[in-house]
């Protein structure tokens, strides 16, 4: 709240009692369309002037969440509008939809229990007609690569412009239709499953797209036990759909001394 810190003298065996009075929020409601004024699903990043402190100090896993001088971070949804609140100071608050968009940069002053209010108009920059903006290896909360939810995953690549989606976990095939439906994106970024093949010996491979099978425990995940990568892409090519296999980071899994000659 812009006051001056106050010092504290603690001795030994001696309690001291300090009261701490921190100021109402105020509110930041954020708004982002097109030229054509169709709302954005969008990305806001809130950086503070001090630099504000990171939302949560520091997480279970002992790293900060955020890089140092940012605030939050949202996800605009389909409507293109959102609010968070902010405690009161000075702000640069960065409006951002992918690299096909301009950014919009504006600074701000949040006050206590007042709303400021930021229109973000998003010019589409570069011309990416008849193509589309994938990630082929997106790994789900099922899995132990993410601490983010599948609503707030699918939300977070939907701001950024992302167009389609491949959720590939380690033994586990997951389906993000349902997380896209329940956000409204239906009309804005595409899914298809997959699932990341994990050999110990050979690495990491990526097979799309698989079928979910909701009787099995896994999603009717590909069993690898004992099958060697030639196996692996001949069974993706014994399907009964065109399927893709991709070799996930091939050069970040150690290989037994007597393959890396």
């Amino acid at each position: 709240g812009g006051e001056e810190p106050e010092l504290v003298v603690t001795n030994a065996s001696q309690d001291v009692s300090v009261e701490l009075t921190l100021p109402p929020t105020g509110t930041l409601q954020v708004t982002a369309a097109s030229v054509e004024e169709f709302p954005l699903p969008a990305h806001v990043i809130v950086v503070g002037r001090d630099p504000s402190p990171p939302f949560e100090a520091v997480e279970p896993w002992g790293m900060d969440p955020l890089p140092p001088g940012i605030s939050r971070m949202m996800d605009l949804p389909v409507s293109g509008s959102d609010s968070i609140q902010l405690e009161p100071g000075e702000y640069d608050i960065v409006v951002m939809r992918g690299m096909e968009y301009d950014v919009h940069v504006e600074s701000v002053t949040v006050i206590s229990n007042e709303v400021v209010t930021i229109d973000a108009t998003l010019t589409r920059v570069l011309d990416t007609a008849g193509m589309l903006c994938g990630d082929f290896h997106i790994h789900a909360a099922v899995g132990p690569d993410t601490e983010l939810t599948d609503d707030d995953r699918v939300a977070n690549f939907a701001a950024e412009g992302m167009e389609v989606l491949v959720p590939s976990n380690h033994a586990f095939v997951v389906d993000f239709a349902p997380m896209v439906a329940r956000l409204g994106l239906d009309g804005w970024v595409a899914t298809i499953n997959s699932q990341e093949v994990t050999t110990f010996d050979y690495g990491h491979f990526g097979l799309f797209p698989m079928e979910v099978d909701p009787e099995m425990p896994n999603g009717g995940a590909f069993d690898w036990v004992g099958v060697s990568p030639t196996e692996i892409f001949e069974w993706g090519q014994q399907q009964d759909r065109e399927m893709v296999v991709q070799i996930n980071h091939p050069r970040a899994i150690p290989t037994p001394a007597d393959m890396q000659n």
